[in-house]
């Protein structure tokens, strides 16, 4: 289990099947330039040289489950991750990340979403964060990416994107191997629009993301709620659904994940504050907190 800095190798988990098709590109679309308010951010406050995945609530990690794209290890130089956000309170509490590795390294990176609150002009709006903890990695997006990642090596990239309560949104990245860089992107398939979520050039010896120790996870970076407090105003309620990663070869096959494997739930902190699940079509839902 791991997170950022230095990476440590998660335990073998039990794999569910693997569903693999194989797809077309589809047709390019104008990526939309995100709005004019974004306040720059480090990725997550964190403290501590060294991050793993939780074992305890100290480590602010919960949620965790595993994409299983099957028994064998890819290698791929696209990646998909559908996220929707169903249900949440217009405040900086939550980070619901995917968590990746790079092909031919020990370094890893995460693309996710923070719930902020609204706009100046009063519409809503979440913050995407596409971050890599490769020492070496330099950032190409300058305007949305800076050097350094939760106060050490690596890049940050951050800007906000106009945000729909039931939308799907897809983070993708895709790596181009002629200038080892990853570029990320946010698609709201509903409305169609593309949303630039920066660039960063990873060294030579990396050659895209690797299956190996995928995960996502939540984590409530503001460290609430405090146990006794478990309410609506300390835990307000989130549902968020996570759809199966999908993972694009050089060679143009697609496949598809299943989630397995959920673990460390709410449960020690608020009782009956944590309802996720892993579902029956593959995909996950985190439900925290109090209506």
């Amino acid at each position: 289990m791991i997170i950022i800095m230095k990476w440590l190798t998660a335990p073998a988990i039990a794999c569910m099947a693997l569903t693999a098709v194989v797809t077309t590109p589809s047709a390019a679309q104008s990526v939309q330039p995100a709005p004019a308010n974004i306040q720059e951010q480090d990725s997550k406050p964190t403290s501590g040289s060294a991050r793993q995945a939780p074992e305890d609530y100290s480590n602010g990690y919960h949620g965790v489950v595993w994409p299983n794209f099957g028994d064998s290890p890819h290698k791929f130089a696209k990646m998909t991750f559908p996220m929707t956000i169903n249900s949440s309170p217009d405040t900086r509490q939550f980070f619901f990340s995917n968590q990746f590795y790079y092909a031919h390294s020990d370094d890893a990176g995460y693309f996710g979403l923070q719930p902020m609150e609204r706009a100046r002009d009063g519409h809503r709006q979440v913050s995407v964060r596409f971050s890599s903890f490769n020492k070496n990695a330099t950032p190409v997006d300058t305007g949305l990416c800076h050097s350094g990642a939760d106060g050490g090596g690596g890049v940050t990239c951050a800007t906000d994107i106009p945000f729909t309560a039931g939308a799907k949104y897809d983070l993708s990245m895709t790596f181009t191997k002629e200038d080892h860089t990853f570029h990320g992107k946010v698609i709201d398939t509903a409305s169609h629009k593309e949303y630039n979520a920066g660039s960063y050039k990873i060294p030579e010896e990396t050659e895209g993301i690797t299956t190996n120790n995928l995960m996502s996870w939540h984590e409530d970076y503001t460290k609430h709620p405090e146990k006794g407090k478990c309410n609506s105003k300390d835990f307000p309620y989130y549902d968020v659904t996570l759809g199966r990663p999908q993972g694009t070869t050089d060679a143009g096959l697609t496949q598809t994940a299943t989630f397995n494997n959920l673990s460390l739930k709410f449960q020690d902190i608020c009782p009956n504050a944590d309802h996720s699940s892993i579902n029956s079509d593959g995909t996950a839902t985190w439900r925290l907190g109090f209506k």
